[in-house]
Formats: structure tokens, C-alpha cells, sequence
């Protein structure tokens, strides 16, 4: 068996997210506004992650080496958070881990009160706004 890193998980992660992102980004068109770039990253991230609990739970069943937590909890921080809720809850995975939700639910809170100040930012016109 091959066992794997944790920097190979996060590397591959951090690739296939990027790669997807640029070509969700390239086929919009729109490489001159930044939040799309934000957007398509957010996007990318959750499929990514998504499937790797999807893998993950596959390499439980089987008995072989997992995609460690880290790696799981890393990318939900790093805006897959939407794509592992869903992958909990479509795959049954990690579910029932108390230690697990808790980390996650930290994560969920944070990006939540990040999401708010963003969204208090932009109402207040200090985001996205052209000054000349």
C-alpha cells in the first residue's frame, strides 16, 4: 500500500481547485473582475472538497489509507466548507465523529462572521466600488 503525505493531499487539493477555479473563471470570461474570481473559487473548492469525503469514506470501506482530517478540515477552511457539508451529509461520513463536527463547526463560525463582514463592507459601498 502507498501511503501518503498530508502535503500531497493538501498539494493536490490546492492544485485541482486552482485548475478548476481558472477554468470556471476563463469560460466566464471575466478575468478582469475579482469576484468572480472569489465566486469560482468558493465553487471549485466545494466540488473539491466534496470529493475528497467521497474518497475518503471509499478508502474507509476498503480499509486503506484515508485522506487525513487535516487535509478534510483544511480545505473546508479554505472555502470548501459548502462542498463538505454536502459531502457529510451525501456520503454519511464523518458524521457521527464528535471531534470532527466540533473542529468543523468552529470553521463554519468563522467564515460565517468573515461572510458578515464582507457583506457589511459591501453594503457600505468599501468593496466594490470604482472610485476614479
Amino acid at each position: 500500500m502507498v501511503r501518503r503525505s498530508i502535503l500531497w493531499w493538501h498539494a493536490t487539493w490546492f492544485l485541482t481547485t486552482f485548475l478548476l477555479a481558472t477554468g470556471i473563471v476563463w469560460r466566464a470570461g471575466a478575468l478582469r473582475q475579482g469576484i468572480v474570481w472569489l465566486l469560482a473559487w468558493g465553487v471549485a473548492a466545494s466540488v473539491v472538497t466534496a470529493g475528497f469525503f467521497g474518497m475518503d469514506k471509499w478508502f474507509a470501506q476498503r480499509g486503506t489509507p484515508r485522506v487525513p482530517e487535516r487535509t478534510l478540515w483544511l480545505a473546508s477552511l479554505a472555502g470548501g466548507s459548502p462542498g463538505a457539508w454536502l459531502g457529510m451529509r451525501l456520503f454519511r461520513h464523518k458524521t457521527a465523529k464528535r471531534s470532527f463536527r466540533s473542529v468543523f463547526g468552529m470553521i463554519l463560525a468563522m467564515q460565517a462572521i468573515l461572510g458578515a463582514i464582507v457583506v457589511a463592507m459591501i453594503v457600505r459601498g468599501e468593496i466594490l466600488t470604482t472610485r476614479p
